[in-house]
């Protein structure tokens, strides 16, 4: 019975503070759990759909529903079926109130380079001029300026595999024009998204593994690609990136043989050129993470971690934490390899405990607090980030994040 009251209680930390920080969960896609679907924003509704499963008795099933998310509702509407058909692995871009899809796989593991624009005016999709090279999936889409970009991928019956060639695409005139090549290596299922006049890659699967690495492209005074510092301490493929608000973030994804599925969440200063590690992604660790960003916030949610998803989850980094920072000022810590240090500004009220919970939400450590000064032991924490609570009563007064293992 104790054991399934910590269970509960920590659920119910967990839920709580991410309710009260970063993380909200929102309405599940209606439709069949999936991943690598296409997701974009038009105005204030983001649109989610095409994707696959290829697991169980049915095979690969393959998916053209759109699905058209309203915030302001937290409701699910059905918009018009893909113009392309049966699709998934895409890219895609946005450009004045219209969205457009290119590339991807279908049933019939056929690769594409068509581009398609969705207008949701009449909810109505039409054919636009195909990319003038590979046919291709796994590639990145972002709008740069007036231009919409599409890049990388795994090509076919090209002499590489994957290609690192990037083209910009003019909604304009209906055409394309070559952009500069991605410095490093060729890759597929890499990260990309552009803000601020610049667009960013970085991670994805490359000919010998995963990668970490991360790119800055610029088009004035002439299209250019910066070398940024790596994204973490581990390469990954499948993961999922955005802007929002002038800071980039790049989180989740996995190993090259979907073994391993990450679940946490990097933050990108474009100012000082730095990542900073913040609260895990609060959904189960995954492969193909998709979504959208409306205004000050983003949706996230689909994927795979062998079983798929139609989850769907809200970020607002106005409150985000990082390692190391507390939400209030009435307690401070330290550390050192053996002991986690909670210092209070005031003498704790009766009732008031700290709990302790891993990357993956559960509840590792809980003990009560009467002194200023409370030390926790944790040699014996597995390496990683935790959160932290203090909790007086049924309140939590302050959360924050720390590493074991350093």
């Amino acid at each position: 019975m104790k054991g399934l009251l910590l269970l509960l209680l920590g659920i119910s930390v967990v839920h709580q503070i991410s309710a009260t920080t970063i993380w909200h969960h929102k309405e599940n896609l209606p439709g069949t759990a999936r991943h690598r679907t296409t997701g974009f924003a038009l105005g204030n509704k983001g649109y989610i759909g095409l994707g696959h499963y290829n697991s169980g008795p049915s095979g690969n099933v393959v998916f053209m529903d759109f699905w058209q998310y309203d915030p302001s509702t937290d409701s699910w509407t059905q918009v018009a079926d893909f113009g392309g058909g049966l699709r998934y692995h895409c890219a895609d871009f946005t450009y004045d109130g219209k969205a457009y899809v290119f590339g991807g796989r279908d049933d019939f593991s056929s690769l594409y380079n068509d581009l398609w624009m969705y207008d949701p005016e009449d909810n109505s999709w039409s054919a636009k001029a195909p990319l003038p090279s590979y046919e291709r999936r796994a590639s990145v889409g972002f709008t740069l300026g007036n231009y919409g970009v599409i890049g990388a991928g795994e090509l076919q019956g090209a002499p590489t595999f994957y290609g690192k060639d990037f083209w910009f695409y003019s909604p304009l005139t209906d055409s394309w024009s070559p952009g500069p090549d991605l410095p490093g290596e060729e890759r597929g299922s890499a990260a990309g998204f552009a803000m601020d006049n610049k667009g960013y890659v970085g991670t994805g699967q490359g000919l010998f593994g995963p990668l970490n690495d991360f790119y800055e492209l610029k088009l004035f005074p002439v299209p250019a690609w910066t070398v940024r510092p790596v994204v973490g301490p581990l390469p990954r493929v499948e993961s999922y990136g955005f802007g929002l608000n002038g800071k980039g973030y790049i989180l989740t994804g996995g190993d090259f043989l979907g073994e391993l599925n990450y679940g946490d969440m990097w933050e990108y200063d474009t100012t000082t050129f730095t990542w900073t590690q913040i609260m895990d992604f609060p959904g189960l660790a995954r492969r193909y993470l998709d979504g959208f960003e409306i205004g000050t916030k983003a949706y996230v949610g689909m994927g795979t971690n062998g079983t798929n998803f139609k989850d769907l989850w809200e970020f607002d980094p106005s409150h985000a934490l990082s390692v190391g920072e507390t939400s209030k000022s009435i307690v401070t810590i330290s550390q050192n390899a053996a002991e986690i240090g909670f210092h209070f500004s005031s003498l704790p009220e009766t009732g008031t405990c700290i709990l302790l919970f891993n990357g993956g939400g559960k509840l590792v450590f809980s003990e009560s607090v009467v002194d200023l000064d409370h030390t926790v032991n944790i040699e014996s924490f597995q390496s990683g980030v935790y959160i932290y609570a203090i909790r007086k009563d049924d309140v939590f007064t302050a959360y924050g994040k720390f590493i074991a293992g350093i």
